[in-house]
């Protein structure tokens, strides 16, 4: 679900409608298709999201020249998980900006490493460093 980047009553009512007409579905058209309406529909539930959070990013969001500022692990756990603070560098006022590494923050990374933030402006997708520099 898309939303599940803002946690919160909405994503709660949006899941809870969803499983409420999937559930209606199955009912209406008895256990073969209703179970088929069912699984189709919950895989577009968690599969289309990701589609349109990568169409959001890639056609409105701002790219900024950027600097690492600190890089840091956390256990995970299926092992270590790696953290990095992205400063802008091209903005009359900085601002700081957390990348994990589902978001890009590699081990390749290095404090002071120039990188390119992609930070949607609605606020509605977490920012995410380029691979595209």
């Amino acid at each position: 679900m898309w939303l599940a980047q803002h946690q919160g009553a909405l994503v709660l009512a949006g899941g809870f409608l969803a499983m409420l007409v999937l559930a209606l579905a199955w009912a209406m058209c008895g256990a073969g298709p209703g179970a088929c309406v069912a699984v189709f529909g919950f895989a577009f539930m968690l599969l289309v999201g990701l589609a349109i959070g990568d169409y959001v990013i890639d056609d409105h969001a701002v790219r900024h020249g950027a600097v690492i500022g600190d890089v840091s692990t956390y256990r995970k756990k299926h092992g270590d998980g790696r953290a990095c603070t992205v400063v802008t560098a091209d903005t009359a006022k900085p601002g700081a900006y957390e990348v994990d590494d589902l978001d890009g923050c590699d081990d390749d990374l290095r404090e002071g490493q120039s990188v390119t933030l992609v930070v949607d402006p609605e606020g509605w997708l977490k920012s995410r460093r380029s691979e595209n520099a």
